[in-house]
């Protein structure tokens, strides 16, 4: 980053009305949330404002689309990657009509910003063709077919050693024999893992982690549609559990290697159908609407789209809680009515690609994203993040709303039996 050009932004849209500092006087925020003002006329500080005399806090997250970076001069900058503009204020401040905030716009020909050429036809072969990933080891759940056999096979194939994560091990070593037949010099392990079952998740992990290897990329790729009203052994909803649950419980085993070889990556395979979900903060309990545990409540689309929205909010509470540890996380849309096997189980969705398969993607097309957040050098710095067509995507107001993400997290601690642990991870809470 060369050059910044600084602009004066003295408007704002639905920002709430504050009280405005007096000339000379600022507000900052401390490691531990807090607002403080500074009075550089006198050069003191206090933790009154010095109008309203009252003391504030913020929240511990910074706004969904925000970034913290450094420019050239080590100077600490927060970056909005949606609208592809950087300030020195942090956005938690920027709720005063009335403060002169000076923001600062960076050429994409300096590299801040790099709109690639990616579109929604480009494959994942495309998408990873001359990244070196020698030395990368990778999981991919469900790589037994569609999207995850996509993404093992093109990970493989630029010299990652891709752990192929699944439950039915005949197709998945028959898959693992067809990308060596292409790829012979391919590295590839096929371990057992249904996300149904807690014993099988916590069986993988352990055979995982006796591999002694590191662990660079985790895609929580599998998942499941249209599936009758069922419980795992979770004791929760199947889809939910699938998609969603089995996928955190995963993570949350493996998180202490993902720590010690950082930098590194989750991809959460998500779907625009989050938008289309009954959640809300104040039904994010055991038992309503994620374990369904009255059968005439369930309906199996919605449900699915709970789960789809349940795994942006795990994406953003891993870049809360652990992109200071180096864990860069992002959610995936796909595409919509891609050919896979998720649609073994609804036979609606399998008329509607039928009709409509002209104008949908391809496997090869809806795994670029997946491929493009898991190796791209490119999103390196913008965790957090809703992906489609490889580029950032606004998702659903509920979706970029941490929240609801928190009180998940606590609830699925709970659910895989970790729920006396209010985790030592918090300490993301007292970054700013």
């Amino acid at each position: 980053m060369d050059k910044i050009t600084f602009y004066d932004e003295s408007s704002s849209e639905e920002e709430e009305l504050t009280v405005p500092l007096p000339e000379g006087w600022e507000d900052r925020i401390t490691p531990t949330n807090k607002v403080y003002y500074v009075n550089h006329k006198e050069r003191v500080t206090q933790w009154e404002h010095p109008v309203s005399g009252k003391i504030r806090s913020v929240t511990s997250f910074l706004p969904y689309g925000w970034g913290r970076q450094e420019d050239t001069e080590g100077n600490r900058i927060f970056v909005e990657y949606l609208a592809q503009r950087a300030a020195y204020t942090d956005p938690r401040l920027l709720t005063n009509p009335h403060r002169k905030r000076y923001v600062l716009k960076i050429a994409k020909a300096q590299g801040r910003f790099v709109e690639n050429s990616f579109t929604d036809r480009t494959t994942a072969a495309e998408v990873i063709e001359g990244v070196d990933m020698t030395g990368k080891v990778a999981i991919v759940t469900g790589s037994n077919s569609g999207i995850g056999y996509e993404t093992a096979r093109c990970l493989a194939s630029q010299g990652c050693h891709v752990i192929m994560a699944c439950r039915d091990m005949t197709l998945g070593n028959s898959k693992a024999e067809n990308i060596i037949k292409i790829f012979p010099q391919a590295k590839l392990s096929v371990i057992k893992l249904d996300l149904s079952q807690k014993e099988s998740v916590e069986q993988f992990s352990s055979e995982f982690l006796s591999l002694q290897l590191p662990l660079h990329i985790l895609v929580l790729n599998a998942g499941v549609l249209g599936l009758n009203w069922a419980l795992s052994s979770y004791e929760c909803e199947m889809q939910f559990s699938i998609n969603y649950l089995g996928h955190f419980h995963l993570f949350y085993l493996l998180k202490d290697i993902l720590k010690q070889s950082a930098p590194a990556r989750v991809v959460c395979v998500s779907s625009e159908a989050h938008r289309y979900t009954n959640l809300n903060h104040s039904n994010l309990d055991l038992d309503t609407s994620l374990s369904k545990t009255k059968p005439r409540d369930y309906t199996a689309i919605t449900a699915y789209g709970n789960s789809k929205l349940c795994c942006i909010y795990l994406a953003l509470e891993i870049h809360r809680r652990y992109d200071q540890d180096g864990i860069h996380a992002y959610a995936v849309h796909p595409g919509v009515l891609i050919s896979t096997r998720l649609s073994r189980n609804w036979c609606m969705y399998r008329l509607l690609y039928f009709a409509s398969r002209c104008f949908t993607k391809t496997v090869a097309q809806g795994a670029s994203s997946v491929v493009y957040c898991a190796a791209s050098p490119l999103p390196a710095e913008e965790s957090g993040l809703y992906y489609f067509n490889c580029k950032p995507s606004r998702p659903s107001n509920s979706a970029q709303n941490s929240h609801p993400a928190g009180i998940l997290w606590d609830v699925s601690l709970r659910l895989i039996g970790e729920g006396d642990r209010r985790e030592e991870d918090l300490s993301a809470d007292t970054e700013t």
